[in-house]
């Protein structure tokens, strides 16, 4: 049997040496881009993201949005993408500008533009984003040595007040901390645990119509034709994304989320792979419009 202690630890190896590289290559990118009297774009940009660093940066060097503009000055020679920018936006920024091709979270984004920081004359000013009112800029939490921007964001952002839940948002926050404290079977619980969570938070439905409906999935025993195990289903996981379900107190919420992280991976690969299909036939609709459009201009036009 395969060690998958040994290959997760292998690959996290190989995961931080990519990724290292590419932190460098999109440096050398940003400074050769800065030092040619170019400015670099930020989209999808809110205004909590920045820190003191990013607060004081010159527009004429580096422009901040929430959104894209209908166009982008002539003196953007690179454009950085958040998570928050639409698809759309995406491809109409990108017959125009040289964007960068992967997303990048705000931690990489202030992390590359620190590292360009003598190229980046600050001036004495505090920029806001693009389409953010005045009234709600946040001020700057404060420095913490040897504390990466983001991880300090997420010790110190307010947790949002305690929603009300529903029976089945009672059964998603159940469940998942009972798949988080299984040791047994990891991510998974058991059928007697499932129908003590389902009574206490008023579920009626079965596991089979739950299982029907996306809410789980059957974990089912090798050597066994029924399941007596079950996961999350995608309903769930995409549900359980809204942040009433992560514990208020951030360690813990931490802990939570890192316990999902095989579970989200396994979503990732699922969406990615109908992505893929999806991509194969589009290009198959494009071919066949191209077939019919050939065929036309070779039968010219009908009498």
């Amino acid at each position: 049997m395969w060690n998958a202690g040994f290959w997760s630890y292998k690959i996290a190896r190989e995961e931080v040496a990519v990724l290292d590289q590419h932190y460098q290559a999109l440096v050398r990118k940003a400074r050769e881009v800065l030092g040619s009297g170019f400015a670099i774009a930020v989209v999808g940009w809110r205004d909590s993201n920045h820190n003191q660093f990013t607060r004081q940066l010159s527009d004429s060097k580096v422009v901040f949005l929430d959104s894209s503009p209908s166009n982008l000055t002539e003196k953007v020679g690179l454009v950085f993408l958040t998570r928050f920018v639409h698809h759309a936006d995406v491809e109409r920024i990108r017959k125009h500008h040289n964007v960068h091709p992967v997303v990048l979270d705000t931690g990489q984004i202030k992390r590359v533009l620190e590292s360009c920081g003598d190229l980046l004359a600050p001036a004495p000013r505090r920029p806001t984003v693009a389409g953010v009112p005045r009234e709600v800029t946040a001020e700057p939490a404060p420095d913490a040595r040897g504390v990466d921007e983001d991880v300090l964001d997420f010790l110190t952002t307010p947790f949002p007040k305690e929603a009300v839940m529903s029976a089945m948002d009672c059964f998603t926050r159940a469940f998942l901390a009972a798949a988080e404290a299984n040791t047994l079977r990891p991510g998974s619980v058991g059928k007697k645990v499932l129908g003590k969570i389902r009574r206490d938070c008023g579920v009626g439905e079965s596991p089979r119509q739950m299982v029907s409906d996306g809410w789980l999935k059957p974990d089912v025993s090798e050597g066994r034709e029924h399941a007596g195990w079950y996961k999350a289903g995608e309903r769930m996981l995409s549900t359980s994304t809204d942040p009433k379900f992560e514990p208020a107190d951030p360690i813990e919420r931490a802990r939570f989320l890192i316990a999902r992280k095989d579970a989200i991976l396994a979503e990732q690969a699922e969406l990615e792979g109908k992505l893929e299909q999806v991509k194969q036939q589009l290009e198959r609709i494009r071919t066949a419009e191209k077939l019919l459009g050939q065929l036309a201009e070779l039968m010219g036009p009908s009498e």
